[in-house]
């Protein structure tokens, strides 16, 4: 381990543990002189990658504020990993657009919750679990000595979730869980893979693939409704964080004897239901730091 690499991980380890024990307002004032002092920094490359990326998606935005404002955002989720269960548990979050998901699993209809890394990601899930709906979670298990990853997984665990490891060995479990309809099924549809943003496309000519490409999958095979989810990060005292946990309507994927067709039409129905999200409340979205 190189001596800035070991530097960093006692710092993460401090931080850490101040946010798990800290009332919430002081923690929230160590995550914002983090994001102002201390993240950039740290991250240059992302730093100019996110600036030269906002004129290109949003040219009616200021680079710098937006810019500033996103670290803001992305350092708070960051150092809220080991208090963000408590953070609900304050009455800190409310959620929008609830009804459809309740209903779908009072009549134990197959779902998945198609997640955005907007505002505070972790929390999307969390309301779901806490709305009586239990959730599994999709997601890259970390190697034993990745302190953060292994942090994340606790964290989910105790909010109730099951996790399903990332990849081909988790179809099954993954599809099961959807079409049991006992549980929603939790996955991030927008994740950065070898430095690139999977979803949405935003005039990118690529095309889809990644988690959207696999949830849209998954639901065609189990006959489940998608929702498309994120948990904002509202404006007011930094001090006293607020969120709302956001369930846009249900996408239904097609299922006729075409299946590429179905897929296709069912991604494109997902990316463009998450694009003007995203767009709208750039200076939240995470993956801006790897836009290209």
């Amino acid at each position: 381990m190189t001596p800035r690499r070991w530097l960093v991980g006692g710092f993460d380890r401090s931080v850490v543990a101040a946010m798990r024990h800290l009332p919430t307002p002081a923690g929230q004032a160590l995550a914002g002189a983090i994001a102002r002092h201390v993240a950039p920094k740290l991250y240059p490359r992302l730093d100019a990658m996110a600036r030269a990326a906002v004129p290109r998606l949003r040219p009616d935005l200021a680079p710098d504020a937006t810019v500033a404002a996103l670290w803001d955002a992305t350092t708070r989720t960051a150092c809220e990993v080991p208090c963000y269960i408590r953070l609900h548990d304050e009455g800190r979050v409310t959620t929008r657009g609830e009804a459809t998901l309740l209903a779908l699993h009072r009549d134990r209809r197959p779902v998945i919750v198609a997640g955005l890394h907007l505002g505070n990601w972790e929390i999307l899930g969390l309301a779901a679990h806490r709305l009586g709906i239990p959730v599994a979670v999709v997601h890259d298990p970390p190697p034993a000595a990745e302190f953060r990853g292994q942090l994340l997984v606790r964290e989910r665990l105790r909010a109730g979730a099951r996790l399903l490891p990332l990849g081909r060995e988790a179809t099954w479990p993954a599809l099961r869980a959807v079409r049991e309809g006992r549980e929603a099924l939790y996955m991030l549809v927008d994740e950065v893979t070898e430095g690139r943003v999977m979803a949405p496309r935003l005039g990118r000519a690529e095309p889809l693939g990644g988690n959207l490409v696999q949830a849209v999958k998954l639901a065609r095979l189990a006959g489940a409704a998608i929702l498309p989810g994120y948990a904002l990060r509202l404006p007011g005292p930094a001090g006293d964080p607020r969120f709302e946990a956001c369930f846009l309507p249900p996408i239904e994927v097609p299922r006729t004897a075409d299946r590429a067709a179905d897929v296709a039409a069912g991604a494109a129905a997902l990316d463009a239901a998450i694009a003007p999200a995203v767009l709208r409340h750039l200076e939240q979205w995470f993956p801006l730091l790897y836009w290209r």
